[in-house]
């Protein structure tokens, strides 16, 4: 019989000081958690966005990172943002370079700046 997705999910969070639900599986390029949603034909979905949409639904914008950590997981620190709104958050935090590269990058990564 097969796992259902949220009981595969979760024993790959790990919950840390100040609340962030820490991403410990797979990790894309770019530091957000990826979780394989079943077969290979359903493929990959972007961990947050997954935990997002079986909590509150589908959206079509961007999920903003409140607590500015890639790898969290915890829907408390979700805010769905136009891609706009979410670029100029990241700008006015000074986490990009005018770039668009972070500042800090996920360990075991170079910054580009």
């Amino acid at each position: 019989m097969p796992v259902p997705p949220l009981s595969r999910f979760m024993p790959h969070v790990e919950v840390a000081v100040g609340g962030c639900w820490l991403w410990t599986a797979s990790l894309n390029e770019s530091g957000y958690g990826q979780f394989s949603v079943g077969t290979k034909l359903e493929g990959n979905a972007l961990a947050h966005r997954w935990i997002w949409q079986q909590l509150n639904g589908a959206t079509d914008l961007t999920l903003d990172h409140l607590c500015l950590t890639r790898a969290c997981v915890n829907p408390y620190h979700l805010e769905p943002t136009t891609h706009k709104e979410n670029h100029q958050r990241a700008y006015s935090r000074k986490v990009m370079c005018p770039h668009g590269h972070l500042y800090t990058m996920p360990m075991g990564t170079k910054n580009r700046c």
